[in-house]
């Protein structure tokens, strides 16, 4: 476990709203650390996203380390339709997610276009490298992707 981060109660509120706004994190994001045991209420463990807290009262959190899984392989079927030095424009198949995102487990196309080694925009950050627009993951369909920020920009 990582170190805690402790939070003293100034306004009556529930633990899972409490900590929502504490943390800038979702109330569904507080029940998972809820249910692994990860928070205490005045040095208790607590069972219930629920509990109305009162002034004063102490609570921890104390993250859970990171779970160290392997990479998948990155090796999908994706067509590229067109590329030049600041764009391409790809076929993407339906069952691909397009970016990360912290429920995502398996590899996204973010991904592998990073493991071909595709120099990718980065205006829109890290987990949207390139990405102009997306396509939901059970859509196919042509997507265009920006290698420059000046293409981004454009687009």
């Amino acid at each position: 476990m990582n170190t805690p981060s402790s939070f003293t109660v100034d306004v009556p509120s529930r633990l899972d709203t409490f900590l929502a706004e504490a943390l800038n994190v979702t109330r569904n994001q507080v029940t998972h650390l809820i249910k692994q045991g990860a928070i205490a209420v005045d040095k208790k463990n607590v069972l219930k996203p629920g509990l109305k807290l009162k002034v004063k009262q102490s609570v921890v959190v104390t993250f859970p380390e990171p779970q160290k899984t392997e990479a998948a392989p990155i090796d999908f079927d994706v067509e590229i339709l067109y590329e030049d030095d600041h764009l391409m424009v790809i076929n993407k198949p339906s069952g691909l997610t397009v970016h990360p995102a912290p429920s995502v487990r398996e590899p996204t196309l973010v991904d592998w276009l990073k493991h071909k080694g595709v120099r990718l925009s980065t205006i829109s950050g890290e987990e949207r490298h390139g990405i102009v627009h997306r396509l939901d993951k059970g859509t196919s369909g042509a997507m265009v992707i920006a290698k420059t920020n000046e293409a981004h920009e454009a687009l």
